[in-house]
């Protein structure tokens, strides 16, 4: 889902991505697709998790959105 539509959602429901996410370019990157568990950032809110296994790895899907 490119970054654009995952901001127009979360916009349509009052939210703002965190500052943690890259919302310009790649929003799969950094702590939204690394190992780490949202349970660790109770700051981030809403949360989005990646999995990037996909295409040899260069293919991104968001798996997870915690609102």
């Amino acid at each position: 889902m490119p970054a654009a539509a995952l901001n127009t959602i979360l916009g349509r429901w009052g939210k703002k991505a965190s500052s943690e996410w890259n919302i310009s370019g790649e929003p799969c990157s950094g702590l939204a697709s690394d190992k780490s568990d949202w349970d660790n950032y109770p700051n981030i809110n809403p949360f989005i998790k990646c999995d990037c296994t996909f295409s040899n790895n260069t293919l991104c899907h968001i798996t997870r959105l915690v609102i």
